[in-house]
């Protein structure tokens, strides 16, 4: 059995390099489809032309170092398939475990405010409002439908998903949750296609497990949001992208079109990867043969055993392209790329009507294929249009409102500093967190397989590399940033990563000489310790996700501790279920809270304006998560022993935010001093030891919980009992606005 770190070729102990008499004795036939009928030749004339896409049947000959025709036994027969699928489902599978566990993590109440804001709470109103416009585009619905699809399964239509929100909140939010790690996990399986269709099946299984098992990507597995989902479709789009420039199909430019209008039905920024699309149409256009872009003398390895791949996506298997015309050299059977039975990427057929170079003249002569390519990429752009209608139809039936929402959320990322973000370079920023988001040695193996592929693998730099280097130009030039902002580039830094893995095992394992078994392991501790750092910190983020959060914990000491309808002041950290139980409460209602939260009136904050005129513009902000900590100074600790408030309950995710931009919230700092002067603290729950907890944040690593110093999820809370204070308890509900 060969190993995905195996770069010696075949399975079996026959030297690879040596023919077979079957190879020897070939005649020159037409380059057949995986079966040995001639093949039609591979040209866009329609998806029914059978292409040397076809998986491989025979141990069909393929091109060894020389460019000649030499047998290698054919892995792509059912026995040998077995082990490469047998490998990519244990790592499936790993994938879909880590990010169900500790998938229930905070529930019922959903501490992820994104999630709560953009996504659940809206799948359910389509059963609720019995419609499918969702009044919102800041996301596409995508996502939305899909939770509002899952719901629907199981909890038995329209009524049941009514009804379990109503009385079983969490157990929607964990549908719905299950329901998006699948779509993320999904996109495992299929940057394996990719992998292996842009390089070989080793790539493929590698770039697989690099993004199966990196934090960032497993993290948000667990959460019902669009950034993992919306990266399976992005990798069926480079699936498709890879076929486009090997074979020129329609078929391929259809299913890249698909991927990418799915892919930005359930997240925006995913259009990303047309650019992709346009460098392979691009290639394909130019009618560029793979021979064409590599340096002379080049190898894909750059090791022995494995060799170049002859010719172009429209170059003659088996024989030489020079200049549009064929050598005589035999022609063979070559398998699908991500089948190649010696797991080397192999071109498909060239048409048997194509002229001469001498023969070309004109745009002809420079862009032989254009034709084609401007009809596939029409084709690709129609159906990704169509796609991304089914996912999100409003976005084209409301196109005013579409617009205006398109423009909030542009001038949201374009906006200033958010209070606590230390950072100030999007790019430093970015670079930051793939270093730990996707890992420091899948990121180092990136950077060199993208040198090898400028220097070995043009056509792969081509369609590779520009991509994500503008996107993080783009995203990093904007004015706020977090890490799973730069999630979209993630399959495709996996494949390259997993293309300078490979590389350098085999550039190591040829020099050690290993073989067999020992070749077998090596390849395999390889391939963990690229893994590693990843592993560890997924496994420690679930088994955090599994405890109860800080929030929790602070909840049920209230519960034991402070009277219902007892008046209190809780900075903006919880979700609204937090104060009634559990129980779903609506927008701007307050009934079934516990407690009475006190917020100011605009009475209240004219009371406050006239006794503080300096303060007027901080008093007027609404004190929401992103702007409290701008609404606290020390007098307001007057009003709250005014209204009876005497227990304040503060937690890092605010506290934090004012410290770490001290000179932004004079005010702030001041409150917080005062507050530790003029109360006691009751209850304190802390996320991991040491004093740096106390006020720690940071706007992605607060949130997430891969760092080893984690022992619980949640932020650092405090309950304050105000001295000289006496605790108002409401006896009728107040029902006033949330």
């Amino acid at each position: 059995m060969q190993s995905p770190g195996d770069p010696s070729g075949p399975p079996s102990s026959e030297d690879p390099a040596t023919p077979s008499p079957a190879a020897e004795d070939a005649p020159a036939t037409p380059a057949a489809d995986g079966g040995g009928t001639p093949a039609t030749p591979a040209t866009d004339a329609g998806d029914d032309a059978p292409t040397a896409d076809a998986d491989a049947s025979s141990d069909a000959p393929v091109a060894g170092r020389d460019g000649s025709g030499v047998s290698r036994v054919a892995l792509a027969t059912s026995g040998s398939r077995r082990p490469w699928l047998i490998a990519l489902a244990l790592i499936v599978l790993g994938g879909l475990v880590l990010r169900l566990w500790g998938i229930r993590w905070g529930l019922p109440y959903a501490y992820n405010l994104d999630e709560r804001s953009h996504f659940v709470p809206r799948a359910v109103a389509y059963f609720q409002q019995s419609s499918l416009d969702p009044d919102y585009q800041l996301n596409p619905s995508g996502l939305i439908e899909w939770i509002a699809a899952a719901l629907w399964v199981f909890k038995g239509g329209s009524d049941g998903v009514v009804k379990a929100w109503n009385t079983d909140p969490g157990a929607v939010w964990t549908i719905a949750r299950v329901a998006s790690a699948v779509l993320s996990t999904a996109a495992i399986g299929l940057i394996y296609a990719a992998g292996a269709r842009l390089y070989d099946r080793r790539v493929g299984l590698l770039s697989a497990a690099i993004l199966g098992f990196a934090f960032l990507p497993t993290h948000y597995g667990h959460l019902a949001l669009n950034d993992g989902p919306s990266l399976a479709p992005t990798a069926l789009a480079l699936f498709a992208i890879a076929g486009i420039v090997r074979y020129g199909r329609r078929r391929d430019y259809a299913l890249a079109g698909a991927g990418i209008g799915i892919a930005v039905g359930l997240k925006y920024n995913a259009a990303f990867v047309g650019l992709p699309l346009l460098t392979a149409a691009a290639v394909h256009a130019l009618g560029w043969r793979l021979g064409d872009l590599a340096p002379a003398g080049s190898r894909w390895w750059g090791v022995r055993g494995v060799p170049a791949t002859p010719g172009g996506p429209y170059a003659a298997a088996g024989g030489t392209a020079t200049g549009g015309t064929r050598t005589t050299a035999p022609t063979v059977t070559p398998p699908r790329a991500a089948d190649a039975p010696d797991d080397v990427a192999v071109a498909a057929p060239a048409t048997a009507t194509d002229p001469p170079a001498e023969a070309r003249t004109g745009l002809a002569g420079l862009v032989p294929n254009l034709g084609p390519a401007v009809v596939g990429v029409v084709l690709a752009g129609v159906i990704g249009f169509a796609c991304f209608f089914v996912l999100d139809p409003y976005a084209v039936l409301r196109p005013g409102f579409f617009k205006s929402e398109l423009q909030h959320l542009s001038d949201y990322t374009a906006g200033g500093l958010l209070l606590g973000e230390t950072q100030r370079s999007g790019y430093r920023y970015y670079a930051w967190s793939l270093v730990w988001g996707f890992g420091v040695g899948p990121m180092i193996l990136c950077v060199l397989g993208g040198v090898l592929a400028l220097a070995k693998d043009r056509w792969q730099a081509i369609v590779l590399l520009p991509a994500p280097l503008i996107f993080l130009l783009v995203i990093g030039s904007q004015g706020r940033y977090f890490a799973r902002y730069g999630m979209p580039i993630y399959p495709i830094l996996a494949i390259l990563a997993a293309a300078g893995g490979v590389w350098l095992g085999s550039w190591i394992l040829q020099r050690l000489r290993a073989r067999g078994s020992l070749r077998v392991a090596l390849g395999v501790v390889a391939a963990l310790a690229i893994l590693a750092q990843g592993l560890v910190t997924v496994v420690h983020n679930d088994v955090v996700l599994s405890r109860e959060d800080t929030r929790s914990e602070a909840r049920d000491w209230m519960v034991k501790n402070i009277p219902a309808r007892t008046t209190i002041v809780v900075e903006p950290m919880v979700p609204r279920e937090w104060y009634a139980d559990g129980a779903v409460v609506k927008a701007g209602s307050r009934a079934g809270y516990r407690w009475e939260r006190l917020t100011r009136t605009g009475e209240e904050k004219k009371a406050l304006i006239r006794k503080y005129p300096k303060l007027k513009a901080n008093i007027r902000r609404n004190a929401d998560f992103a702007n409290y900590g701008y609404t606290v100074f020390p007098g307001m600790l007057d009003f709250y022993r005014q209204k009876g408030a005497c227990y304040i309950v503060s937690g890092s995710l605010q506290t934090g935010r004012v410290f770490n931009n001290p000179g932004r919230v004079p005010q702030a700092v001041k409150y917080y001093e005062a507050l530790e002067r003029q109360s006691d603290v009751v209850f304190q729950a802390n996320p991991f030891k040491g004093p740096e907890a106390k006020n720690y944040f940071q706007y992605d690593r607060a949130f997430n919980f891969g760092q080893l110093r984690y022992e619980r999820p949640g932020p650092s809370i405090r309950v304050y009992r105000l001295h000289r204070c006496t605790p108002k308890v409401v006896q009728v509900q107040v029902d006033r606005k949330a």
